[in-house]
């Protein structure tokens, strides 16, 4: 379902798409009502057919989730009945026309496929489609888990996806997708097969971590007593975070 945020749109400059977004997720996905920005002087265009003629708001609603699955939302201006999905505002030329008033209309639903939910750190636009897996397993079979719905051990290579795995995890320890089975000392996550950085490490990793204690430990968990990843022996038992890309709009 649509929920009505805010009634103000501007002539001759609008609120950049980030900033649409921000308003939805704000406050753990409560939804809330802003007052459009103005940045810079910037003008938007419309990368994509919109619908004109349109005879309510709730008609716009219907024709974007038929027509648009996943998108973020649409802008709907009563006078003319133009209709436009949120997502297929993109950045333009500056020009010096202006555009009509419009009702914004965002929504968190569709974000993530079930039975994967919407996280968000408190500060940051950052999201993420998590899945915290239990019983507590190996990380083999946790792998498994993760490709059989679809997705992969999360990946946490930014401070704020790691403020999110701190939210689910409580405390408790939980395996991330990061492991050097292939070649000693070659992390690499499960996601893009993208290695291990240093910059990446001191961001996430306990300090002196990974050090492949007892050269048995191949892979990655995050450590609830730290709060930063670890390196650990991969038939150790715990629970796993799971991890799946946002779905994009279809128009």
């Amino acid at each position: 379902m649509f929920h009505f945020l805010v009634s103000v749109f501007v002539v001759l400059e609008t609120i950049k798409q980030e900033n649409l977004c921000h308003a939805a997720f704000t406050k753990g996905y409560e939804f809330i009502q802003e007052t459009a920005n103005i940045l810079n002087h910037t003008k938007y265009g419309l990368a994509s057919t919109h619908w004109s003629g349109v005879s309510s708001s709730l008609t716009c609603a219907s024709m974007v989730v038929n027509s648009c699955p996943g998108s973020r939302g649409y802008i709907f201006e009563p006078v003319s009945g133009l209709c436009t999905p949120l997502n297929w505002l993109h950045e333009g030329p500056s020009q010096n026309f202006g555009i009509p008033a419009g009702e914004l209309y965002l929504t968190t639903d569709h974000l993530c496929p079930d039975p994967f939910k919407v996280f968000q750190p408190k500060s940051d636009n950052q999201v993420a489609c998590f899945l915290r897996i239990s019983p507590s397993t190996s990380y083999e079979v946790a792998t498994t888990k993760c490709v059989d719905l679809g997705g992969y051990l999360a990946t946490v290579k930014t401070p704020e996806k790691l403020a999110m795995v701190v939210d689910i995890a409580q405390g408790d320890n939980l395996w991330v997708g990061m492991d050097d089975k292939d070649k000693e000392g070659h992390y690499v996550w499960q996601e893009d097969e993208s290695v291990l950085t240093q910059d990446v490490k001191d961001a996430v990793f306990t300090p002196g971590e990974p050090n492949n204690g007892w050269n048995v430990e191949d892979c990655v968990h995050y450590r609830g007593s730290t709060g930063r990843l670890n390196d650990q022996h991969c038939w150790d038992e715990m629970n796993a975070l799971c991890e799946i890309p946002l779905i994009q709009s279809q128009c």
